[in-house]
């Protein structure tokens, strides 16, 4: 091992690592989608909505007027405003001013209110995509891991630990999520760590956890070990060697 620096009132000092087991290098891409694939609970899942996202006019009634504001039955505060109407007051063209909820994709949708009647339209309800983790936080450890897990070291492993360290910290996140509305109390329980459940009792429902698996172990994989993909992935880090993976 070599060390270098300077000596004076502020102290600069480095020291190079000389120890073979020290295994930098650039690693291939590693995406959200392989990500996925591996774990697909975490993908993003498409669902039907209830608002509408396309409307087609069916049939343009009669006696409607420029800026007309029209609701949309079969649903809640859909709104479609007239822009054009013809001499007869058929209506020629519209906007889609609200979604609104509750709906389903129909033909022949009547609706009420403007100057005119016998108006109809087809609407489509769209579709909402929901993530059980935001891709962006999913990313960030992405991120993380690609700094901290090498290919050069994990060779064919590498793929796999890639995954078990991502899955891990964002099982971890999950826990510690608390509601947009939760109080400070909600808060910090939902940030505490868990041990592993000693013993419950059946009246009023008490848990206990022993946090002594963990704790006599913090100078090794202490926190690794709180998911299954950290175990996982610390399994396999133990057998390669994990000297030099992290530098501090």
């Amino acid at each position: 091992m070599t060390a270098y620096g300077t000596t004076n009132d502020s102290v600069n000092f480095g020291i190079i690592a000389d120890a073979s087991n020290i295994i930098d290098g650039t690693n291939p891409p590693y995406l959200l989608s392989d990500f996925y694939a591996t774990y697909p609970a975490y993908t993003p899942r498409s669902t039907t909505g209830d608002a509408i996202a396309t409307v087609v006019l069916n049939q343009g009634g009669t006696g409607y007027v420029t800026n007309d504001i029209l609701t949309v039955s079969d649903g809640t505060s859909g709104a479609i405003r007239v822009d054009t109407v013809n001499v007869a007051g058929v209506i020629l063209t519209f906007s889609l001013l609200a979604g609104g909820a509750n709906y389903e994709t129909d033909t022949n949708v009547v609706v009420s209110g403007g100057s005119g009647n016998g108006a109809t339209f087809d609407i489509t309800v769209g579709t909402e995509s929901t993530s059980l983790v935001d891709p962006l936080i999913i990313q960030m450890y992405i991120d993380v891991a690609m700094s901290v897990v090498k290919e050069a070291r994990y060779h064919s492993y590498w793929k796999p630990c890639i995954g078990f360290f991502v899955a891990h910290f964002v099982t971890l996140y999950l826990q510690s999520l608390a509601g947009s509305n939760a109080s400070a109390a909600q808060v910090i329980a939902a940030a505490q760590s868990r041990g592993l459940q000693a013993s419950k009792s059946v009246g009023d429902v008490s848990v206990s956890y022993d946090y002594s698996s963990i704790s006599n172990d913090l100078d090794g994989w202490a926190q690794w070990k709180l998911t299954v993909y950290g175990q996982q992935y610390a399994s396999i880090a133990k057998l390669l060697g994990r000297g030099g993976m992290m530098v501090w």
